[in-house]
């Protein structure tokens, strides 16, 4: 769309200013085969470098390449691609932080690995459970449409040529936010941000957001500029509005835990069902029965679960996952709880309503689960 377009222009243009964000957010752009994400990626990774620079690397090129590199565009990126190594690396590169590992050869010196730089990334599906990732990084969807008389190597070709003037223009623009981040106009925008958006899907990188809208209104004149760090264009709003959107369904649609306390909805539906039709099992006992032994869960009924405690919903849903093969990270009780509280809204918006509840202080607490 024209204003995802917009936005990557003003993220990739903002990389100037990269040291006065905390967070550095990611792109991804998701969609089909021959949607155009991979073209995208090499105008940005041209314009930048002169060249197409959309890579497939291993962790330690990726470390040494985003420490010397403005941008990192990694190519064909999907879940199954998300080893540990590279979730470090890609958390390590949005936020900002270093990793310390031994240095080789040495029991007692350390090397300290930093990177500077914007990372992209391309790839056809979601990344499933990946929320620290997800909650820092742009989502961009592209779709197939009809390519007409786009010429790829020919639009690459005029970048190239006029690749100067571009930086030029990258250069000047860059000097004049510069000019209005000197007279605050960073914590501005972020206060602008906060008090129009609020505590949003992607307010983790108002810092970097800031930036990018000072880079929006570098160029204007002095009473424009001021006008617009008192309320947020419009254009922009909607941008970040879109963006939100985005996030928060893909939050929606693959955050784990929902996704298996729908196939624990599901399951015990066609327990139910596979009653009420008199398929009994071999021993006698009712699929409902069986169910519970299974998943040691007693459901009111097909949409509500009522008094749960945390261990028996984690026993569930770890099974539910293991019969499925859902992605379902958890290792323990406590880890499970502290991810479920943190992910409560985004699975409240996939459709379930809970509540929670302590019977007397210091027992553990219960949840109320109802499945709409």
């Amino acid at each position: 769309s024209q204003g995802d377009r917009a936005l990557i222009v003003l993220w990739m243009s903002s990389v100037l200013l990269i040291d006065f964000a905390g967070t550095r957010p990611a792109t991804r752009f998701e969609g089909g085969v021959g949607s155009g994400k991979t073209t995208a990626s090499k105008l940005i990774t041209t314009t930048l470098y002169g060249e197409s620079q959309h890579k497939k690397s291993t962790e330690a090129a990726n470390y040494s390449d985003g420490a010397r590199n403005p941008l990192l565009s990694l190519d064909n990126i999907e879940t199954e691609q998300m080893t540990e190594e590279l979730k470090t690396f890609m958390l390590t590169s949005i936020t900002g932080i270093a990793r310390e590992k031994r240095k080789g050869g040495s029991d007692t010196e350390t090397i300290v690995e930093r990177t500077r730089c914007l990372l992209n990334t391309q790839g056809v599906e979601p990344l499933a459970g990946q929320a620290e990732i997800l909650s820092r990084t742009f989502i961009i969807r592209f779709e197939k449409q009809k390519r007409g008389n786009f010429l790829e190597t020919k639009i690459v070709a005029e970048i190239k040529k006029n690749r100067d003037l571009i930086f030029s223009g990258l250069f000047k623009r860059t000097s004049q936010a510069l000019a209005i981040l000197r007279e605050g106009g960073q914590e501005r925008a972020m206060e602008l941000l906060y008090k129009t958006l609020g505590d949003h899907e992607q307010s983790r990188a108002n810092d970097y957001l800031a930036l990018m809208y000072l880079m929006l209104l570098a160029g204007d004149t002095k009473e424009d500029i001021q006008r617009s760090l008192c309320s947020l264009r419009p254009e922009f709003a909607e941008m970040i509005t879109s963006l939100n959107d985005t996030s928060r369904e893909v939050a929606r649609e693959s955050n784990p835990i929902a996704t298996c306390l729908g196939a624990v909805f599901k399951e015990y539906a066609y327990a139910l069902e596979a009653d009420r039709m008199g398929c009994t099992l071999k021993d006698g006992k009712s699929n409902v029965m069986l169910f519970r032994e299974r998943y040691h869960l007693e459901l009111e009924n097909e949409n509500t679960i009522q008094k749960v405690l945390a261990r028996d919903l984690f026993v569930a849903l770890k099974q539910i996952s293991n019969k499925f093969k859902l992605p379902f990270r958890f290792n323990s009780v406590q880890q499970f709880v502290q991810r479920f509280t943190n992910d409560m809204d985004v699975i409240r918006q996939a459709g379930f309503e809970i509540t929670t509840s302590q019977p007397r202080k210091k027992e553990p607490m219960v949840y109320d689960i109802f499945h709409k």
